[in-house]
């Protein structure tokens, strides 16, 4: 049996964790994750994230709960090794993770002195997951922090609420599966994009003018229900100043369109209209997406279009979404 010890606060666990864990696995290895101490979430919580992230990859593994704050020198290191390995330190290896990760036999450790060659992240990788810089993991452990309202769950829950906050969630999941289908990467920030692309709908609007009027005045002309997407790109870089450009950009287009869209704004605009909790049969429109992006944006926009136009009596006319319907409908 090969021993291997893994040092991480596992808050969450993320991809780049559970690729090292899958590259150094085999049928005969057995796993002895020390979690270490955090203050962002419990043990329990962090233990259950792992349990759904390496659900069905055959791995064999221990969790243990020291709650030591770091381990940042050979010597506390080596003291831990002789504690858990009963005196079979050759069975031991340590998984060290940094740019890349390095499996290091326990005895080797235990032969030199000196501090262990890591960068400070080494014990807590996922800082950008927390703050919303990305979703780097499985997607069995985003839901579990949406569902479980960790992290950064709290400021969105905050700003997002009742329904409005379940129809955010469905466009996220709609907007990532969308994604995956159409083979496009990091379908984790297609999620991000989609769970706050509605994060200015319930400001206050007086709030929203003002900053339309400080930020955004070129675009004070659109019609006040776009006036959201504007507050909404603003809130989601005060409260989240890590998120990608794309992100922004997508919520900025979300209700509007816009010419020349990105696949994230095609596709954040078409989940918004179409994600299963809007209350009529989007069937066809989600699967025409998942197909082809390009072709299902098109097809959803028209039938959006000509929903407001016919249907409800309403208006399309203005700047961006003149500017969408000359790119797309008038080809």
């Amino acid at each position: 049996m090969k021993n291997i010890v893994f040092f991480s606060t596992f808050d969450p666990i993320n991809n780049k964790i559970i690729d090292a864990i899958q590259d150094n696995n085999s049928s005969d290895t057995n796993y002895i994750f020390y979690m270490l101490f955090s203050r962002f979430s419990d043990s329990k919580t962090r233990e259950e994230m792992i349990k759904v992230a390496l659900k069905d990859l055959g791995i064999k593994y221990t969790i243990r709960y020291d709650f030591i704050n770091q381990v940042d020198t050979i010597i506390e290191l080596k003291k831990l090794l002789e504690s858990i390995s009963n005196g079979c330190i050759s069975t031991y290896s340590v998984l060290i993770l940094d740019e890349k990760s390095n499996l290091v036999d326990a005895e080797k450790i235990c032969k030199i002195n000196g501090k262990l060659n890591t960068k400070e992240n080494f014990l807590d990788p996922s800082f950008d997951i927390r703050n919303l810089k990305n979703l780097d993991t499985k997607k069995t452990v985003i839901d579990y922090i949406v569902t479980h309202h960790l992290y950064f769950m709290s400021i969105v829950e905050n700003n997002i609420k009742g329904k409005r906050l379940a129809h955010c969630v469905s466009v996220a999941n709609t907007a990532y599966d969308i994604a995956i289908s159409n083979k496009l990467a990091n379908p984790d920030l297609f999620y991000i994009a989609g769970l706050l692309h509605d994060i200015g709908k319930q400001y206050d609007k007086k709030e929203a003018l003002m900053i339309m009027e400080k930020y955004y005045r070129s675009y004070c002309c659109m019609p006040l229900w776009a006036y959201h997407q504007y507050t909404g790109a603003f809130l989601a870089k005060k409260y989240f100043p890590c998120i990608n450009e794309e992100c922004i950009n997508a919520i900025l287009t979300h209700s509007s369109g816009d010419s020349d869209l990105t696949s994230m704004q095609k596709i954040i605009y078409a989940a918004d209209k179409i994600e299963p909790t809007r209350g009529y049969d989007s069937g066809d429109m989600i699967e025409a997406c998942k197909k082809d992006y390009n072709k299902g944006f098109v097809y959803v926009f028209k039938t959006n279009i000509d929903f407001i136009e016919n249907e409800s009596g309403g208006c399309t006319s203005n700047l961006l979404t003149n500017k969408c319907k000359k790119c797309y409908l008038e080809q």
